[in-house]
């Protein structure tokens, strides 16, 4: 945190909180998953498997040493988060009704732009011009298949939704 000023994101809409069920089962398959990866390096040791399967009671994994295998078939006895996620996935009981309503949705173009309210309230001289409220436009997926932002607001934003653009009128709302 700054001792100069304060940022703050919001929205006065509840529904930039929601999430659909793809992004419900992948945030509980990644709460579960970082439960083991105390660092947060996106991975953890095959050892943990066992354990990390038992706390996931909804889904329905094949047997442990075939699991591991399809996890890590080089052997490596690391389990990499991008592979749990995609193996583990469509093992939940209603990941299918909704991957396919996903993939439905991925397919359509985005539409649905959410309005955000950002707040810098930097007090130093000479950032008078950063001090104020600013509008801000997000459309999720509206970028699939492209990179993410370096840096700035839209970086940040991109965190929460993926593939999403970001627009702004006037300067670029700053996060310093």
């Amino acid at each position: 945190a700054s001792q100069s000023h304060f940022s703050v994101l919001f929205s006065l809409a509840p529904d930039v909180q929601l999430s659909s069920p793809v992004e419900a089962l992948e945030e509980a398959l990644l709460k579960a998953f970082s439960e083991y990866d105390s660092e947060g390096n996106g991975f953890i040791s095959a050892e943990h498997l066992p354990s990390l399967t038992a706390s996931l009671p909804e889904w329905q994994p094949p047997a442990l040493d075939k699991l591991q295998a399809l996890l890590d078939p080089e052997r490596t006895s690391l389990i990499v988060w991008d592979s749990f996620r995609r193996v583990m996935l469509p093992l939940h009981p209603q990941a299918k009704v909704a991957l396919e309503s996903h993939e439905h949705f991925e397919a359509e173009p985005a539409s649905q732009v959410l309005t955000l309210l950002h707040y810098n309230g930097l007090a130093s001289a000479g950032h008078a011009h950063k001090r104020a409220l600013r509008g801000v436009s997000v459309t999720p997926g509206a970028l699939r298949g492209r990179p993410m932002a370096e840096g700035g607001i839209a970086a940040v934003l991109q965190t929460r939704w993926k593939d999403a653009t970001v627009e702004w009128r006037g300067t670029a709302p700053s996060i310093n």
